[in-house]
């Protein structure tokens, strides 16, 4: 096998991890955004459960780790799909550029075109405040009108209370960690 045909080999191996690791990243992108759908009808759910005639708002109760484990799949995917473009903007476009010894800065051009606007920043912000939206205030609003709504107070419901807000506040830091809204597009 001469030189040339390695080359050739290599290239075709790159191109089909960049196939392979775009279609994990569309499949996270799937699983993620379900993640919210999956969130809002567990708090629809609860809430309906909570208020319907005869209904008993301690279901309120479960909402703040419902969102909590929704939350966190939901961070982590998002964490795993930033994960993907970085490593093909990046390391995977590199052994590219190298084995075919084109430094063209559009190569793979699409990996940074996606990420490229002058609102980035706006965006990643209102991003940032639909998760808060979305993954913490239900659970956060449900410990108190939960407590509002009943007069009996029990050692393992306060646990729970203390348990859920512990387990928001984690859920807050990571999503504000992971939100990258200060960062230029191309540090990240």
């Amino acid at each position: 096998m001469d030189e040339q045909d390695k080359t050739g080999l290599k290239l075709e191996v790159y191109l089909a991890e960049y196939d392979k690791v775009k279609s994990e990243q569309a499949q996270r992108i799937g699983h993620r955004d379900n993640l919210v759908y999956a969130t809002l009808v567990a708090t629809a759910s609860v809430i309906a459960f909570a208020f319907k005639e005869g209904g008993d708002p301690i279901g309120l109760m479960v909402l703040p780790f419902a969102c909590f484990v929704l939350g966190w799949l939901h961070t982590t995917n998002d964490e795993k799909i930033s994960a993907v473009g970085e490593y093909l903007r990046t390391a995977l476009k590199n052994r590219i550029s190298t084995l075919t010894s084109d430094k063209d800065p559009c190569l793979l051009g699409w990996e940074n075109a996606v990420r490229a606007g002058p609102h980035r920043r706006w965006r990643k912000m209102i991003e940032l405040l639909s998760k808060l939206v979305t993954f913490v205030a239900p659970g956060a609003l449900a410990m108190p009108v939960y407590w509002h709504l009943t007069e009996g107070r029990s050692v393992s419901l306060v646990a729970a209370t203390v348990a859920g807000s512990v387990l928001l506040v984690v859920l807050v830091c990571e999503i504000v960690r992971e939100a990258d809204v200060g960062l230029s597009r191309s540090s990240k």
